[in-house]
């Protein structure tokens, strides 16, 4: 089995963090979140894992954890489409949960 566990840094204040295991080359679990830094605190924007045996997606809002569930989709599937989200719209969820919650 094989483990990777590595963090992509966006900008200076986000980061994509990565979880990966593999048995005979297939994702038999993953976890890939988007990490915004304000203030010296880690705040967890949106996750997608596959926690549960179904990929899914968590964005987290205040204390609330929606879930938006893959079902019908392989783990490198929903790996792949994670990946996409996160590099192509990091800064409308980001935006969107300083807007919502960060006071400045």
């Amino acid at each position: 089995m094989g483990n990777k566990k590595f963090k992509c840094k966006i900008t200076d204040d986000v980061n994509i963090i990565y979880k990966i295991d593999t048995y005979k080359g297939n994702i038999i679990y993953f976890m890939i979140q988007l990490v915004y830094n304000y203030n010296e605190i880690d705040y967890n924007i949106v996750r997608y894992d596959s926690s549960h045996n179904i990929p899914h997606k968590h964005l987290y809002y205040k204390g609330e954890d929606i879930k938006e569930y893959y079902e019908y989709y392989s783990n490198e599937e929903v790996l792949n489409i994670a990946k996409g989200d996160l590099y192509n719209n990091y800064e409308i969820y980001i935006d969107e949960y300083k807007r919502r919650y960060i006071r400045h």
